[in-house]
């Protein structure tokens, strides 16, 4: 079980330098709450998460997070 959370932490890592929204995506419920930060409403659902990834994903290129 651990090993397949971890995966999941994982790809998130992962999605700015694979590029792969819809696998990260997909790990989230259909309707699942995702903060950005704790002073703003969440997104909610798969559709309103992969945009905000996306919107993320334009303004920082190049990021990537080290393996430890």
């Amino acid at each position: 079980m651990v090993d397949e959370q971890e995966a999941v932490v994982r790809s998130l890592f992962d999605a700015p330098s694979t590029g792969d929204l819809d696998g990260v995506t997909a790990s989230f419920a259909p309707d699942a709450r995702y903060h950005i930060w704790a002073w703003h409403e969440p997104l909610v659902g798969r559709a309103a998460i992969r945009t905000e990834f996306e919107r993320l994903l334009s303004i920082f290129t190049g990021y990537r997070v080290p393996a430890p």
